[in-house]
């Protein structure tokens, strides 16, 4: 009877170390489909901004050749200019395009080339973060040739 009751015994922490490892394996399942659950919810998120994306770049996919000519020529020539007369040449190049059947954004601005993420690290950088500053650095960034800068207050030199 004793070794009967000692065998029980033993079956039952067994069975007791067994519940606890399944119980311990339950709450990481729960855990792990808990966070699971939020991923989903995060990704489906992101399915709508890569759709707006997608839908962006298939419209100014028919663009490309149009902003393509205008960057070239805003890179090459605009650097000189003050902020106004440069907004003037963009406007009458994106006119002129259009009459010339020239498919091109009429938004088109310079500072389009760069990504956000470095206009920020330009920013951090030193680099002032008006739209004259950032064409600036987009056409310092784009051109072959090293830019002449005329700089009374230094910005440019801390930045670069």
């Amino acid at each position: 009877v004793v070794a009967k009751v000692e065998k029980l015994k033993s079956s039952f922490d067994e069975s007791v170390k067994k519940s606890e490892k399944l119980k311990a394996d339950m709450q990481i399942t729960e855990t792990r489909l808990d966070r699971a659950g939020k991923l989903i919810d995060g990704l489906s998120g992101e399915k709508v901004n890569w759709e707006k994306q997608i839908g962006v770049l298939q419209s100014s996919k028919g663009n490309l050749v149009g902003n393509m000519l205008l960057a070239a020529g805003a890179v090459a020539y605009v650097g000189p200019f003050p902020a106004k007369y440069r907004a003037g040449m963009m406007e009458t190049w994106v006119k002129r395009s259009v009459e010339l059947g020239i498919p091109v954004e009429s938004t088109f601005t310079l500072p389009s080339l760069t990504e956000a993420f470095t206009i920020r690290t330009w920013g951090i950088k030193g680099l002032p973060m008006d739209n004259i500053s950032i064409e600036n650095g987009t056409i310092c960034s784009r051109a072959r040739r090293w830019a002449l800068m005329v700089d009374p207050q230094g910005q440019a030199n801390n930045w670069i």
